[in-house]
């Protein structure tokens, strides 16, 4: 380990000499997520460059078990300082004031996004598209049957190559006509696999709310570039917008905001679409990065 003094060097190798990772890095080197066969090798190098994180994982049993069980979140995390130095931040506020303070704490107070008039009667104008969406076809009844719920997720991954392709031409189209500049970010490889089903436990067995096994993001340079991209899909008759979530109208806690629309494709499918704005793209990943150190398990430990 060059680059890392020895007290450094002796941290992460206690974590690469922990049963649980070393389960981990040999289950993904054996079977690994489809699109990422490198996944193992490329985890372990990043590891051996963060030993802020491998403190914390040895400090937090629950944590370890967490990112252990899901070697692309862990991933992640790990290619993400400031994720990492936000992880640390809410850990030492748990061991500090505890849990339960923590989590009952009150975010401080959003700003609101100066928009202006055009762009809130464009944005309210998409009101309807408020109800949640969901995949067609799934049957409700049968949502603890686990054979039923493998299958219907197998084939929303078939599903969900023809619609990726549908939404990331929609996004080359928007970006190419930003007049401020644009790029596009199209789901590059399939979701994980573990990631999907983690998602189904939480909406309680429901598949049909799994609706970003294909997306796309356009992140622009201007405010007024991401309510023009909202106009232009709203006169597309390829897509009907059947969700809605103005973030910039109703920021997160965070401060984060993005307009993200449920778009169903041509075949029913439904597809994740989001228009951002680029200074705040970088935030985004790397707090979704973060997120796993918020998990309750995490103040549970």
């Amino acid at each position: 380990m060059p680059y890392l003094d020895e007290p450094a060097a002796h941290v992460v190798a206690r974590l690469l000499a922990d049963v649980r990772i070393r389960t981990m890095l040999r289950e993904a080197w054996d079977s690994p997520p489809r699109d990422e066969p490198l996944l193992a090798e490329a985890l372990l190098k990043r590891l051996t460059q963060r030993p802020d994180l491998a403190g914390m994982i040895l400090a937090t049993p629950a944590l370890a078990n967490s990112l252990t069980a899901r070697p692309m979140t862990f991933y992640d995390l790990a290619g993400h300082q400031q994720a990492i130095d936000v992880l640390g931040s809410v850990l030492d506020d748990i061991a500090r004031r505890g849990p339960l303070a923590v989590a009952e704490e009150a975010p401080p107070p959003v700003q609101a996004t100066p928009l202006d008039a055009g762009q809130l009667r464009l944005s309210s104008s998409f009101a309807h598209a408020g109800e949640r969406a969901v995949q067609p076809g799934f049957d409700i009844a049968r949502k603890n049957d686990r054979g039923y719920r493998s299958a219907f997720l197998d084939e929303l991954y078939v599903q969900s190559v023809g619609a990726q392709e549908e939404v990331s031409d929609l996004a080359e189209k928007l970006a190419g006509s930003a007049r401020s500049g644009a790029r596009t970010e199209p789901r590059s490889q399939p979701k994980d696999r573990r990631r999907a089903e983690d998602k189904v436990i939480k909406y309680r067995g429901n598949v049909a709310l799994l609706t970003d096994l294909a997306a796309a993001k356009v992140p622009f340079r201007s405010v007024s570039d991401v309510y023009t991209a909202l106009d232009a899909i709203g006169g597309n008759s390829a897509f009907d917008v059947v969700e809605f979530d103005d973030r910039f109208v109703n920021p997160q806690a965070s401060g984060y905001r993005d307009l993200q629309l449920m778009l169903r494709t041509s075949s029913g499918h439904v597809a994740e679409f989001r228009l951002q704005l680029a200074a705040l793209d970088e935030v985004a990943s790397w707090e979704h990065a973060a997120t796993v150190g918020r998990d309750r398990r995490v103040g549970a430990g």
